[in-house]
């Protein structure tokens, strides 16, 4: 009997020690020791209301935080197995946090979602929760408790009041994204959302996010790279809305954290991204936009000039001729250049280039297999360019050019009619040059996969008043027009020259003045031929021809008589 008490009192004095070793434990452990002012609430973000998830970022030392947070569902699962094979579970720490929303007495529950914590800094930690009911819109209370596994209800550690804007509820008002244009862009770029129910609350209502791609069904706040509020709304009047936004500069660094990037030559040209916005707590779909590389234009753009410099080879090749630019702007009846051939020419190289530069940004960038549209504004130039042509040699077919044909062609032919500046041609190719270094400077700084730039209607009436007045010179020009002169060079020793015209508007009783020289009489022969002698120079020179006939105005071509010295060749 007392071998028995002792026994009792031993095993009693045992149990005794290993119990106050626990209370000691757990009066020393990190949890127990845990001012409870530590815990709060630091603040409550939205995340889909959809689904009814929510960011709950808490103040709290990171390695309670992690315990209370991170490893509960491990520590329930250990403590159940535990308990169903009856073994001791004094060793474990039985704290964890939960959640529960309440709204006029009404309680919601929550659950937090496994793999969502993250620990901010040392005090702030953040965790995702997901109500089990559908939170309508109205005030509720967010309480924080610390429960001890087993117990129904743990100690309230703090409560923090949060709000749910009024949410739709008809399903036919959800937000949907129809157009995003362009799809791709640079930071500082504007983006248009296009589709239903976009514009229908205040800008300050509406978020854009952009996520990191991915397959997640739920997200977290290491998935949203960044967000950004539209700078415009638009309601449109059949119920398609429109609004605007900035990519922002911060997806750049972002962007540079991801750890999959994608392969392919596509990844030469940036990085895609996901985006959805947030209307009135509302989430949309999910679309993919590319943030783009600074680079991406100059890819794009060599590959076009690559193209057009093919092209340009492919003409040589059937031409069978490397410098082919003269056949091309040569007018054969005047040996000279057409102004009209050079700007048709000029805007259709510009053009075409421009062209399948977009035409490759859509295709490399967007791949969405659709063809870019060709602007109205660019039509109607093209239609201006090459009317001006035909209707620049019909005109000469009557009122040929002033040229004299066995004159080499120079590019001063584009702006000069003889050795004299034309101003109605200056001023076509001044504008034709101008309005194509615009063009190109604006295609160039501009978001191509919007499209090409338009020309304005005032540049584009500019040119087309540039072409009626270059039309208009040529037909109010001389009457009388000389092509060919034979011949045109003469020693100053010879006599009684005799000079050949061939050309158009010859008329009876003209008369010529070659320098100081003359009037001479004219031998018409018939419109387009006749000749004259005159008896000669007195020095070497280059002499003006003029051209007086019985009634109308004078024709004058500079310099076309060459008087050489004896000695010269």
């Amino acid at each position: 009997m007392q071998k028995k008490q002792s026994l009792s009192i031993i095993a009693f004095s045992m149990s005794m020690f290993r119990g106050l070793t626990v209370v000691l434990l757990f009066l020393s452990s990190s949890l127990y020791a845990l001012d409870r002012e530590q815990l709060r609430i630091h603040s409550i973000l939205l995340d889909n209301i959809s689904i009814n998830t929510f960011h709950i970022y808490i103040n709290a030392p990171e390695n309670i935080a992690r315990s209370l947070l991170l490893d509960n569902i491990k520590k329930k699962s250990e403590l159940k197995i535990k308990q169903e094979n009856e073994e001791d579970t004094e060793t474990l720490e039985p704290y964890y946090l939960s959640f529960m929303a309440i709204k006029d007495g009404k309680e919601f529950k929550a659950r937090i979602i496994p793999g969502s914590f993250v620990s901010e800094d040392s005090t702030l930690s953040m965790v995702q929760i997901q109500f089990f009911d559908e939170l309508k819109e109205g005030e509720y209370e967010l309480k924080m408790y610390l429960n001890y596994y087993g117990k129904v209800q743990g100690e309230s550690l703090d409560t923090k009041t949060f709000r749910i804007e009024t949410r739709r509820e008809k399903a036919g008002e959800q937000p949907f994204i129809s157009e995003v244009a362009p799809a791709a862009g640079v930071a500082g770029d504007t983006i248009i959302i296009r589709g239903n129910n976009l514009a229908r609350v205040s800008a300050d209502s509406i978020e854009v996010q952009f996520i990191r791609k991915g397959k997640k069904k739920i997200l977290n706040k290491n998935d949203i790279l960044s967000s950004e509020r539209p700078f415009y709304t638009s309601r449109g009047s059949k119920g398609i809305d429109e609004i605007r936004f900035s990519i922002p500069e911060l997806l750049e660094e972002e962007l540079g954290l991801m750890s999959i990037p994608e392969h392919g030559f596509r990844s030469f040209l940036g990085h895609p991204i996901q985006l959805r916005l947030m209307v009135a707590n509302r989430p949309s779909k999910i679309v993919e936009i590319r943030y783009l590389s600074k680079r991406w234009k100059l890819i794009a753009g060599s590959v076009s000039i690559s193209a057009v410099i093919l092209f340009l080879l492919m003409i040589s090749y059937i031409m069978k001729k490397f410098n082919f630019l003269k056949e091309i702007l040569l007018e054969s009846e005047t040996n000279t250049y057409s102004l009209t051939k050079f700007q048709a020419f000029l805007w259709t190289l510009v053009l075409i280039g421009s062209y399948l530069y977009v035409a490759i940004c859509w295709a490399m960038i967007l791949g969405n297999g659709v063809i870019p549209d060709f602007n109205a504004s660019l039509i109607a130039l093209m239609g201006v360019s090459y009317g001006g042509m035909i209707s620049s040699k019909i005109i000469e077919n009557k009122k040929p050019k002033n040229e004299i044909r066995e004159t080499s062609p120079s590019l001063k032919n584009l702006f000069c009619t003889g050795n004299e500046v034309d101003m109605a041609r200056l001023q076509l190719f001044g504008f034709t040059i101008v309005s194509i270094i615009a063009f190109l400077f604006t295609m160039v700084q501009s978001n191509i996969l919007n499209g090409l730039p338009d020309i304005p209607p005032t540049l584009h009436g500019l040119l087309t008043a540039s072409q009626a007045g270059y039309l208009s010179g040529k037909m109010v020009s001389d009457d009388i027009s000389v092509s060919v002169i034979k011949p045109t060079s003469f020693k100053v020793s010879e006599k009684n020259l005799l000079i050949h015209l061939v050309g158009t508007g010859f008329k009876k009783e003209m008369q010529v003045l070659v320098g100081d020289l003359g009037p001479f009489p004219v031998e018409f022969k018939n419109p387009s031929s006749c000749s004259f002698q005159i008896p000669g120079f007195e020095a070497p020179g280059k002499y003006d021809l003029i051209l007086i006939p019985s009634e109308g105005k004078k024709t004058a071509l500079k310099e076309a008589i060459q008087i050489q010295g004896e000695d010269e060749k």
